[in-house]
């Protein structure tokens, strides 16, 4: 990621520097100059920050940070456009990729592709990647249901069209470069690494897994608006879009973003966050989600504060970044009380809403020793066949070892919540 600072040295020749932007979440340790793994920065180096004080706040703050133009010098994970352009975000450019469109793929068909081969950063200029339905909510149901909008009359409006039931929703999940050179650096690309990792840990040879400070992963949610190539698409104008190729590639479509959902590691456990399109059929269905003391906290209306900081980062008036909700943020499990806190997200959550607790569920990302992950989710009775998330404090003897009498070991090593570590595959000729 060589770059170079107005007024000041160029990057490139640097080994390990730490880059600092404005706020908190994109401060990031990045080798820019050879293959080694430079010392990525850990939470307890980092500057202070409001995320367990006002998560709302730092969570819409994120939101600007890698909503920006991935063209505009402003993501600090991408090379500076060679023109040297430095503009900031144009009114209503919403069909131009963002900061975290250009990050690395974390589905199975990006930095996990390749088991025997170690992940690259990729350059700026990506090939678009292709949507796909969630690893995730396929395992969380045999089947999703898009509802549809009806007005008052019982009649489908018009966004029904979009989010009727013929409308699929497909994901695009992506990781920042701290996030990257962590599972670099570990060796947490395949099973092999991740099982070795769980041997090592045990053996007290490694400390156990935790990403470093700024380490980011993002997976949105996306629904086509119409076909063609977005000339004749009023329904775009509202959305942040995308174009897509149909699945028979016989034309483009136009697809707009429905779901945002952000975990950033400004805190030990993450800052969890999600963002639903304000025209969502059922947004804000599950009212305990809904919480927004910073952008939204008085009705519709953004507050001054919101105000405040998109003027500063470039949402101008009718940019289509105004048109999306912080359904809530998550930083413990648990109330003071003991009682369960949750998140959803009522398009990427959509068959566990009204149990989902994203820090719960992502705790359970583990993995033991013969490669296998503990499944995410739960029968929410015997006999029933219908899942549910889990939800409130996790269980210490989810990962123990309980046969061990000497120490304590873990017969399912936690993987710091990070969820695209599923996706890991067997090295070329090993066990699977």
């Amino acid at each position: 990621m060589a770059r170079a600072i107005r007024g000041g040295i160029g990057l490139a020749g640097i080994g390990c520097l730490f880059l600092a932007a404005a706020g908190p979440a994109l401060y990031y340790a990045v080798d820019t100059s050879r293959r080694g793994c430079c010392k990525l920065k850990k939470l307890t180096d980092a500057p202070p920050s409001e995320a367990a004080t006002n998560p709302d706040k730092v969570a819409w703050e994120i939101f600007t940070q890698i909503n920006q133009r991935a063209e505009g010098a402003n993501c600090l994970d991408l090379d500076l456009p060679s023109d040297g352009r430095t503009a900031g975000l144009p009114v209503n450019q919403t069909s131009r990729e963002v900061c975290w469109q250009r990050w690395a793929d974390a589905g199975a068909q990006g930095v996990y592709a390749d088991p025997d081969r170690e992940p690259e950063w990729p350059t700026s200029q990506r090939e678009m990647t292709e949507l796909r339905p969630s690893k995730e909510n396929l395992e969380l149901a045999r089947a999703r249901v898009s509802p549809i909008s009806l007005d008052s009359a019982g009649v489908p409006s018009p966004s029904g069209e979009i989010f009727g039931l013929e409308a699929d929703v497909e994901v695009e999940s992506r990781m920042n470069r701290a996030t990257l050179d962590y599972i670099r650096c570990q060796g947490l690309w395949n099973k092999d690494g991740q099982v070795a990792a769980l041997g090592e840990i045990n053996a007290r040879r490694r400390e156990e897994i935790q990403f470093p400070y700024g380490a980011t992963e993002v997976k949105a949610g996306w629904r086509k608006l119409c076909d063609g190539d977005g000339r004749n698409c009023q329904a775009k104008e509202a959305y942040y879009w995308r174009l897509q190729r149909s699945q028979d590639s016989s034309r483009q479509e136009v697809w707009g973003l429905v779901a945002l959902h952000v975990m950033s590691k400004v805190l030990p456990n993450w800052l969890w966050a999600t963002w639903e399109h304000k025209d969502n059929p059922e947004i804000y269905k599950v009212r305990r989600y809904r919480h927004d003391v910073f952008g939204y906290a008085n009705g519709d209306g953004p507050s001054m504060s919101l105000r405040e900081l998109f003027g500063k980062t470039g949402f101008g008036v009718g940019s289509a970044w105004w048109n999306y909700r912080l359904i809530g943020t998550q930083v413990n499990t648990v109330r003071s009380t003991g009682e369960a806190t949750y998140l959803g997200n009522s398009i990427l959550e959509q068959p566990v809403i009204d149990s989902s607790s994203c820090m719960t569920c992502h705790t359970r990302v583990a993995v033991n020793g013969k490669g296998v992950y503990l499944p995410i989710n739960r029968r929410s009775s015997p006999g029933n066949s219908a899942g549910e998330s889990y939800n409130g404090s996790p269980d210490p003897l989810w990962f123990l070892d309980q046969s061990s009498t000497t120490s304590f070991r873990f017969a399912w090593l936690p993987l710091d919540y990070v969820t695209s570590l599923r996706n890991a595959k067997w090295k070329s000729g090993a066990r699977n």
